[in-house]
């Protein structure tokens, strides 16, 4: 497991969380210089924060020594938001029973080739409108002038387009539905045609998760109702977000039930 590194003193945090704006732009600094695995961010009256620069530390304050190190700073927010009953943030003996239950999925041939061929069929899609993007913006021509292709870029959002290409690959697998882009070219998932609307609130609910947890003051310790982002949270991205996973669910069942009657016809 990662051993904890040396970090920085008292005022160099402080000084650096003022100057950068938020603890999570700070652990962003923290990494490009030079930082990584667990660091310990001492913060005077507040407590000392273990800050996870690196995948291998991350693994291993969730999985390998989770019972050892001091809990996710963030547990306190999704506790008052009322989602700490997941795999994600769930806690204790509950948390490493869930964990059991899905390492089996993960670890048989037959599941993950399931995913392997979604993700590919996804990638091809995914590059298919890249180039429809690219071929479009050029109006179908051919240019050997330097300004001219620069004139013609195309501008691609490569977290919108790869936050829905990874919903697509769950939806095709976990529940065999796909977006109506992929179904309609051949694909035998059925098509989800909110799965544009899903992704992007899955977007918004996670940026403002993060602004939420990393506000100055945490004005969600305080009163919840004074933050913008816990107001957004509550009143409108979750209920969205449930009613669209609900949708989800009663696709998958009316896909289920279409199969049966056809089935016994």
């Amino acid at each position: 497991p990662p051993v904890e590194a040396s970090g920085p003193t008292f005022l160099e945090s402080l000084l650096g969380i003022g100057l950068s704006g938020s603890p999570w732009e700070y652990m962003i600094q923290m990494r490009l210089s030079g930082y990584d695995g667990v660091v310990p961010v001492p913060l005077g009256p507040l407590g000392k924060y273990n800050f996870l620069l690196s995948p291998e530390s991350v693994r291993s304050a969730t999985v390998e020594r989770s019972g050892s190190l001091s809990r996710r700073f963030s547990v306190g927010l999704f506790e008052t938001l009322e989602l700490d009953r997941g795999l994600v943030y769930e806690q204790g003996e509950r948390h490493r029973r869930q964990k059991r239950l899905c390492i089996p999925s993960f670890e048989q041939s037959r599941s993950m080739e399931s995913f392997v061929e979604a993700t590919r069929e996804e990638l091809e899609a995914l590059s298919g409108r890249f180039k429809s993007k690219a071929k479009a913006k050029a109006g179908g021509g051919k240019t050997d002038d330097g300004a001219a292709a620069a004139a013609t870029m195309t501008t691609v959002d490569l977290y919108a387009e790869m936050r829905r290409s990874t919903l697509n690959v769950v939806l095709a697998v976990t529940f065999g539905l796909g977006s109506s882009a992929v179904a309609g070219e051949g694909n035998e998932a059925r098509a989800f045609d909110r799965a544009d609307e899903l992704s992007r609130t899955i977007g918004e609910y996670l940026e403002r998760i993060v602004a939420l947890a990393n506000e100055i003051p945490p004005l969600w310790q305080i009163s919840p109702r004074l933050s913008g982002n816990y107001r957004r949270v509550t009143d409108h991205l979750l209920p969205n977000l449930r009613e669209l996973v609900a949708e989800v669910i009663a696709a998958r069942r009316r896909s289920d039930e279409e199969e049966e009657e056809g089935a016994s016809e």
